[in-house]
């Protein structure tokens, strides 16, 4: 199991950019499950960098992070010990803390809700 996640995480930080519905290469910057406020649910949040999501703007990095969360969120969170109720997806140009933010630095969030094996877009 260990080298199966170990092979899908390098096959997102090796920037499979030919199935990234923007063609830009993505690099895996981090992946974390954390406890959602108020509840025992987890939340996985996964963050990469995409060097050209600010050129590209919203709706590719839409596209971009809807893709993330289908192919990558839903796998993820099918680990035995990494349920989650919700995916948190953040691409920014730069690497930057969690957290934190920089006037320099493009970045786009979305949130899903994980349902029937599905990621649906949570209006925030």
């Amino acid at each position: 199991m260990r080298n199966w996640v170990l092979a899908f995480v390098l096959g997102l930080a090796a920037g499979q950019a030919g199935a990234v519905p923007s063609g830009q290469p993505l690099a895996l910057w981090q992946i974390a499950w954390e406890r959602m406020q108020g509840t025992q649910d987890l939340q996985l949040v996964i963050r990469a960098i995409a060097p050209k999501v600010g050129a590209l703007g919203f709706e590719a990095a839409q596209a971009d992070m809807d893709w993330i969360c289908a192919t990558h969120g839903l796998t993820l969170s099918g680990l035995p010990h990494g349920a989650a109720a919700q995916v948190v997806v953040n691409l920014m140009d730069t690497p930057i803390p969690r957290g934190t933010s920089n006037p320099d630095v493009a970045q786009y969030f979305s949130v899903y809700e994980l349902a029937d094996g599905a990621c649906i877009l949570e209006d925030l």
